[in-house]
């Protein structure tokens, strides 16, 4: 089990202590205001992983509002 920070759109930060993966560290981050078009990165062993923009699909509108589109969710599983 590893040591999530998931990194929102609006600034905050979610802290997910045990979790598998990216997949397991969001589900236990919960519903709330956070869906998965407003992770923007997330961390792992002190590793910083860009989410937005980092599909090279052509989606700029996603890049411009400086939101994951769904490719690039895609990439991580989401």
């Amino acid at each position: 089990m590893k040591r999530f920070v998931l990194f929102w759109f609006d600034g905050t930060h979610t802290v997910i202590e045990k979790a598998r993966n990216i997949v397991d560290a969001f589900i236990k981050a919960g519903p709330g205001i956070h869906r998965k078009e407003t992770l923007v990165a997330y961390e792992i062993d002190g590793r910083r992983i860009e989410v937005t923009a980092q599909a090279g699909c052509g989606c700029v509108y996603h890049a411009e509002e400086g939101r994951p589109c769904e490719h690039d969710l895609a990439l991580i599983g989401l």
